[in-house]
């Protein structure tokens, strides 16, 4: 990407900001005699640094990329999509994120990268222009869209440059958007977790844009007159659902792990070598 050599400079200014932006927090809050836990404040520190990193450049802030995907040629095993709406408060996405990855230490012998912007911006502004790098990071096995009241809106960053984005370069990659499952059943690289029940408006859009229904993992906590995202701290037998927090991540683990077995295996779905495929450059 190029940049003028303002915006580089400021580029330069931003492993200055890293450093002291935690210390900066840390006397404000001291100053207001508050306190904050060593997560909580990373977290804070991260969100300063991303906003202003925003605001300067038009663009997300860079997430760095710790290791690649286990097929060569894609950039992340996993990409998550969701509303920054859906991650204020209890920090939901974020806990689900955590709680996932320690799932999949269990479930994968093979480290699995997966990348999750922590951005507090929620997409950018209809006067920036998109970062180029997104679509690299798009080039992922298994996308997973959480689901929400808030999620299906045309004018979303999520929506429109991650969720339509992948369901369209997925269809056009050598794998395709569906794969073949070891026993015999099919799966979409899309793997849809869902926290509300959705508006019947909603729910048309999303199986319009995917071409069938919407087959998703549910983390929702149910009872009359409730509609909201289940939590590890909620007993499954208080919950309408009768689902566990717990087991539920477990099925996204499970179901990640098939996919991409399916997508590493010899011979894919319809009978051709995997290795004489050409691979998304």
């Amino acid at each position: 990407m190029e940049v003028s050599n303002k915006t580089s400079g400021y580029f330069r200014s931003f492993s200055f900001l890293g450093v002291y932006s935690k210390l900066i927090l840390s006397a404000i809050l001291a100053s207001a005699r508050t306190t904050i836990d060593h997560n909580e404040l990373i977290f804070a520190s991260y969100s300063f640094l991303s906003y202003l990193y925003t605001y300067i450049t038009g663009t997300r802030y860079p997430t760095k990329r710790i290791m690649a995907s286990l097929i060569p040629g894609y950039e992340y095993d996993i990409f998550i999509s969701y509303r920054q709406k859906d991650n204020k408060g209890d920090r939901w996405v974020s806990e689900f994120v955590e709680a996932l990855r320690t799932e999949l230490e269990s479930t994968f012998k093979e480290e699995i990268s997966v990348y999750f912007d922590i951005n507090p911006h929620d997409g950018l502004l209809e006067t920036h222009d998109v970062d180029a790098s997104l679509k690299e990071k798009l080039k992922c096995l298994v996308f997973i869209p959480v689901i929400s009241r808030t999620y299906c809106d045309p004018k979303s960053f999520a929506w429109q440059h991650e969720f339509c984005v992948f369901n369209k370069m997925a269809r056009e990659d050598p794998f395709g958007l569906d794969v073949k499952l070891r026993g015999g059943n099919v799966a979409s690289r899309i793997l849809p977790v869902k926290i509300n029940d959705l508006d019947p408006e909603d729910n048309e859009m999303l199986e319009k844009e995917l071409g069938g229904f919407l087959r998703a993992i549910d983390f929702i906590y149910k009872e009359p007159g409730v509609n909201r995202p289940l939590t590890i701290d909620d007993d499954p037998k208080s919950n309408l659902n009768r689902t566990s927090y717990r087991n539920q991540i477990n099925k996204v683990a499970n179901a990640i792990k098939e996919i991409i077995r399916a997508m590493r295996s010899p011979i894919k779905a319809d009978g051709l070598d995997v290795d004489k495929i050409i691979r998304p450059e």
